[in-house]
């Protein structure tokens, strides 16, 4: 038993297919009765023109009859597909069909005795036949329009046969030997290059049929990719207000943590740095620094997540400005001396001169230096040295933060930057970290549309170099 959806899609599949057709019927049936309006016209003009201006010996009348006939019923035919749209416009596929059969059939009819009167095998309508073929294959399945062939060939073939054998009078238009149209040594050929002429129009009419059908199957394919675009892009808008949901939460508990912790810690220091009257022993005083060691870790944490979301956050929220890079780069060295001092590091600036100006997020551009040299301070032995160089191209400023210090095992590079990962050598070297920074640097780098690569060797040291490319205001996209 075949699934339920996908019952549902074959058979909606179906009913598109109907439509489609139906629609194809609809257009053409008129159409083919302005062809017919044309066609009757044109046997009057040509008639009454050939008979008195060119003086050809036509039996007038007869073909007048046929005008006049072919224009009655194409008349009927058009009221009658008029009276058979429905309310949606369209023609119902069968009636239309059976309707699209009786107009070839009729006109097939007419244009055979067009062609009796103006000459049988000698007249030169004989190939309008083929085009009444072409028009069948247009509106019919390809069966239909080979037993529209098949019926074109027997009708045109019975007539040269009746007029060959006397059963019919010959009109001739003077082409010809009197005797031509009695010559089966040419009216034999000619059936036969008929029936060749029509089993071609089959295998044209077949491949058309085929190319409709691929063309309706890649209408249908695009269609459904289309919708399948509209859902994803529904599903992308969804999560990424889910995301920002997410990260707006992050930074609001954060936040809210953060204000219970800082004033935990800033009590414990209190006590810790003597400033109350009461002194507490030396077993309580360690008690309470490993409590304010633990509490101070909480609060990095929290601090470090705040980051993190901020970071995450900026692409919606922090626009794009520019930064004189130079001014930003010493302040940092400056803010980071004190520390430096403490670690015993000499911290160095190795700028290009005359650094033109960044296209980034002005908070998560110094957030991303203050973090590189920090972590550089921190993890090099007194004695080492970190150095900040900064140099521009035509495409892009490169950053570059380097260090003499501990470095990493190159099966921890992969890592780095994951949250929460700590090399065993940084957790050895260093006091407790919250795993965050580097997470942060990635966030905030990739945000405005950079990269940041890393190159260590452990016990020697590592450089991190943030690239940002160039860019400007009017090639950003609308929200930087």
């Amino acid at each position: 038993m075949a699934p339920v959806g996908k019952v549902a899609r074959g058979e909606s599949l179906e009913v598109a297919q109907v439509q489609v057709a139906q629609r194809e019927l609809t257009e053409r049936l008129p159409w083919l009765c302005s062809l017919r309006w044309l066609a009757a016209a044109g046997i009057v003009s040509l008639t009454l023109g050939s008979a008195y201006l060119l003086h050809f010996p036509l039996p007038v009348v007869p073909l007048l009859v046929i005008g006049a006939v072919v224009a009655g019923y194409n008349l009927l035919l058009y009221a009658w597909i008029i009276a058979l749209r429905q309310p949606t416009g369209l023609v119902p596929l069968r009636l239309g069909t059976a309707l699209a059969h009786l107009q070839i059939v009729l006109d097939l009819v007419a244009l055979t005795g067009v062609i009796h009167f103006t000459g049988g095998i000698e007249s030169p309508l004989g190939g309008y036949l083929v085009f009444h073929m072409v028009i069948a294959s247009t509106l019919l399945q390809p069966l239909a329009a080979v037993g529209q062939a098949l019926l074109a060939s027997a009708l045109y073939g019975a007539l040269i046969f009746l007029e060959a054998t006397g059963r019919l009078p010959h009109y001739s238009l003077g082409f010809a030997p009197p005797d031509f149209y009695r010559d089966f040594a040419v009216v034999w050929p000619t059936l036969a290059l008929l029936s060749v002429l029509y089993g071609s129009i089959y295998l044209a009419t077949s491949i058309v049929q085929r190319l409709r059908q691929r063309e309706r199957e890649l209408s249908d394919l695009t269609e459904a990719m289309e919708r399948e675009k509209a859902r994803t892009e529904t599903a992308y808008e969804q999560t990424q207000a889910a995301q920002l949901m997410q990260l707006r939460y992050m930074y609001r508990v954060s936040h809210e943590l953060r204000r219970p912790l800082s004033a935990a810690a800033s009590l414990l220091k209190v006590i810790l740095d003597g400033l109350v009257q009461e002194q507490p022993d030396a077993r309580t005083t360690d008690m309470l620094r490993r409590a304010y060691s633990r509490l101070q870790q909480g609060l990095d944490l929290v601090v470090d997540l705040l980051a993190l979301s901020q970071a995450r956050e900026a692409p919606l929220r922090e626009p794009r400005v520019w930064l004189d890079l130079t001014r930003l780069l010493e302040q940092a060295a400056d803010e980071m001396t004190d520390f430096s001092l403490q670690q015993g590091v000499t911290l160095e600036l190795d700028l290009e001169r005359h650094l033109g100006p960044v296209w980034a997020q002005a908070e998560g551009l110094s957030t991303v230096v203050r973090n590189l040299l920090a972590n550089a301070i921190k993890y090099t032995p007194p004695g080492g040295r970190v150095t900040i160089r900064a140099t521009q191209d035509g495409a892009a400023t490169h950053l570059a933060i380097s260090d003499t210090g501990i470095g990493i095992a190159p099966e921890d590079l992969p890592r780095i930057f994951e949250e929460f990962f700590r090399t065993p050598q940084a957790r050895e070297y260093a006091a407790p970290g919250t795993g965050l920074g580097l997470a942060i640097v990635k966030t905030i780098v990739e945000a405005n549309g950079g990269e940041v690569r890393v190159s260590s060797r452990l016990g020697e040291g590592s450089t991190f170099e943030v690239i940002l490319p160039h860019h400007y205001p009017e090639m950003d996209c609308e929200g930087d």
